[in-house]
């Protein structure tokens, strides 16, 4: 499985929102995640008959992400679109991605505080934020 996310922001995140560490496993999970929202989106293109997936195809309502924040690397995420749909990919849909990455684990972070660690998990990445999952 080739990471979507970008290791060290992610890192960063969780260590700033969380003041915790993170497991290695947690970059996998988020990947997994990011190509389920991947894939929604480019069913979504295709209905609409068009060739390229846009930020309003990715079923996700987490607020927009700035370009400090990108957590997703954006040049691997246009190559599983394309590879999984033949079709291209907005510049705009990496900074849904990444909001979502970023929903995904503040509300990881939550699971794994209630569990009393101090480490995310990626059991806590299956936790769905609630705009998009």
């Amino acid at each position: 499985m080739e990471i979507l996310v970008v290791a060290s922001k992610v890192k960063k995140l969780v260590k700033e929102k969380g003041d915790m560490a993170t497991s290695a496993a947690v970059y996998e999970e988020l990947t997994r995640h990011i190509e389920k929202i991947c894939l929604g989106g480019i069913e979504k293109a295709k209905q609409d008959g068009r060739k390229t997936l846009m930020d309003r195809d990715i079923e996700c309502n987490c607020p927009a992400t700035t370009e400090e924040e990108i957590l997703v690397v954006a040049s691997k995420a246009k190559k599983y679109i394309k590879e999984q749909g033949d079709i291209n990919t907005s510049g705009a849909v990496v900074g849904v991605l990444s909001a979502c990455v970023k929903e995904v684990c503040l509300k990881g972070i939550e699971h794994a505080k209630a569990d009393g660690r101090k480490t995310l998990m990626d059991r806590d990445i299956t936790v769905p934020c609630q705009t998009c999952c």
